[in-house]
């Protein structure tokens, strides 16, 4: 049952038919949010739920923006330029957000960062010093100024996992599926993560939070070892685990000679430690998923 305190609020998604927003999407309108979703082209049937308004548009057509927040009370920020995909990354990730930060004053403004901005290692909280390494992080971080000074919500994502997750962990998925996948040394770096629908849910507590110009880190609770996650991925599609580890130096001299190769060692080598306790704490988050949960789940 949605809030029925909500039945005539209206928020515009952008970012809706992404590798999240179908989920954030759902969890807005069972909220009782009127969703209001910003797309440059058709949809496929059922992609989000019956009811949702569909207008057109392009984050990088100020007219657009403008004309896609008259008359709603929110605005949810999830589309970005992302780190493999081309593009102008300013244009997308800084100006489109400071236009439609512009055209939403005085409506609650939620933003989708990433905990890159604080470069690797950890643990990190909001209070941490940020040191984004690529433009992708740069351009988020410039981007959080904007949203936070207008007395906006930023939500800084680690890997968002679900069924219609991209990227290096689909990559992950499918190898562990096919059996071809090794364990690089130990698997002792860790990650830090979290279900699509619990950071739905997060979203939805953003959007009633009792005041603005907060940052908050979305996670699942803890950190997990890539050991953990690549047994917890493989128990999900009822697979055993690698039965073949190869020894870091050797994988790291192919990747020195093969550039491809390199640039996916390093993020599997990625070591990025975040705490979540302050959305924990000021909105009471609590996830619902933990690292087995969550992949049964998103492979289900």
């Amino acid at each position: 049952m949605g809030n029925p305190d909500l039945v005539t609020r209206r928020v515009l998604a952008t970012g809706a038919t992404g590798a999240v927003g179908p989920a954030v999407v759902r969890a807005l309108a069972e909220a009782g949010w009127q969703v209001r979703a910003l797309v440059r082209r058709d949809l496929p049937p059922g992609l989000l739920p019956a009811g949702v308004e569909l207008v057109g548009g392009d984050l990088l057509d100020p007219a657009s923006l403008r004309r896609a927040v008259e008359g709603v009370d929110a605005v949810v920020h999830m589309a970005a330029l992302l780190h493999e995909q081309r593009g102008d990354a300013r244009a997308m990730n800084v100006d489109a957000t400071r236009t439609l930060v512009d055209a939403a004053r005085g409506k609650r403004f939620v933003f989708f960062s990433t905990i890159t901005v604080y470069g690797s290692g950890g643990p990190f909280d909001e209070s941490s010093p940020t040191r984004p390494e690529t433009e992708y992080a740069r351009t988020k971080l410039e981007a959080e100024g904007i949203v936070l000074g207008a007395g906006g919500i930023v939500l800084r994502l680690p890997a968002v996992y679900g069924s219609r997750m991209k990227g290096h962990y689909a990559t992950l998925v499918r190898a562990l599926a096919r059996g071809l996948f090794p364990l690089i040394g130990i698997g002792d770096n860790h990650r830090t993560l979290v279900h699509e629908r619990d950071l739905a849910q997060a979203v939805v507590l953003a959007l009633g939070a009792p005041v603005g110009g907060r940052l908050y880190n979305v996670t699942d609770g803890t950190t997990h070892a890539m050991c953990d996650i690549i047994a917890a991925i493989a128990a999900a599609l009822g697979k055993r685990g690698p039965r073949v580890r190869l020894p870091v130096p050797l994988v790291r001299a192919a990747g020195a000679i093969v550039p491809k190769l390199g640039a996916r060692l390093d993020k599997y080598f990625e070591d990025i430690r975040v705490d979540g306790s302050r959305i924990a704490r000021e909105l009471r988050f609590a996830p619902r998923y933990d690292l087995e949960s969550g992949w049964r789940d998103a492979l289900s």
